[in-house]
């Protein structure tokens, strides 16, 4: 019987869920701790940590795969890494998703904290009322997760941008 080789998304899709995993788990651990995902320095360095690492060890390991033997272009390494990227700001955007559903006080505590941001940064300005009218209007649940899905995969996109030029390996010739 002939052993078939893995493939990208075979070999990427669950190291990516691992990733986003972690990341949740982190970011819960706050949560249960502060009542609140947002403006936590501590929280956003711990999940830069993780996707840093967790990209670097999965590019690393697919590139030492089976499939391309010790060797891989720029290019499919940025591939790899957007593509986990993407995944684990599913699987964080999802969680966004949730949380801001099932408890509504914090995004109510994230809207009260953006109104106290914009009025100390523009004091007595209309624009910052109607930024802040804004913001209340198109807050929710889903333009949360939707948000953290694309930030994260976003962050994972520049991490990887370095990382891929890091281990990039050509074949001799």
């Amino acid at each position: 019987m002939e052993h078939k080789q893995p493939t990208f998304i075979q070999q990427n899709t669950l190291f990516g869920m691992l990733i986003g995993c972690c990341c949740v788990a982190a970011s819960y651990v706050f949560f249960k701790q502060t009542g609140n995902i947002y403006a936590n320095p501590s929280l956003d360095r711990i999940i830069t940590f993780l996707f840093v690492i967790g990209l670097f060890m999965q590019i690393r390991r697919y590139r030492e795969s089976e499939e391309l033997k010790g060797y891989i272009s720029y290019g499919r390494a940025l591939l790899t890494g957007m593509y986990l990227s993407a995944v684990a700001g599913f699987f964080y955007g999802s969680y966004a998703l949730i949380i801001y559903s099932k408890h509504p006080d914090t995004l109510e505590n994230y809207l009260m904290y953006a109104e106290s941001l914009f009025r100390q940064l523009y004091p007595e300005s209309p624009w910052a009322d109607n930024m802040i009218q804004m913001l209340q209007a198109f807050t929710t649940p889903v333009s949360m997760g939707i948000t953290e899905f694309f930030s994260k995969a976003l962050m994972g996109l520049i991490y990887t941008l370095v990382i891929a030029f890091i281990l990039k390996k050509r074949k001799p010739e």
